[in-house]
């Protein structure tokens, strides 16, 4: 089966554990615009996803009270420091 003869979302799932279960990236890359168009929330995890990787990001250097912390991030330090796992 391939996904152009696919229009069902079950259907598009199997092949989506299928193509990823067996490595075939190249046939995944041509699933993903059809999921996008089922799913179109999933273009927001994508783009955080590529800005991660691709996008530009600030490294920083912070001495706190369990030593020296080194690290970057794609938001200001300050918004990274706010996170929720830092308080």
């Amino acid at each position: 089966m391939d996904f152009w003869d696919v229009d069902d979302v079950e259907g598009m799932y199997k092949l989506y554990v299928e193509y990823k279960n067996n490595n075939q990236w190249d046939m995944l890359a041509q699933l993903v615009p059809n999921l996008i168009k089922e799913y179109p929330q999933l273009i927001k995890y994508i783009i955080n996803k590529i800005d991660s990787c691709y996008g530009e990001h600030r490294v920083y250097v912070l001495d706190t009270s369990k030593g020296i912390k080194i690290g970057y991030t794609k938001n200001s330090v300050e918004d990274r420091f706010a996170e929720k796992r830092y308080q």
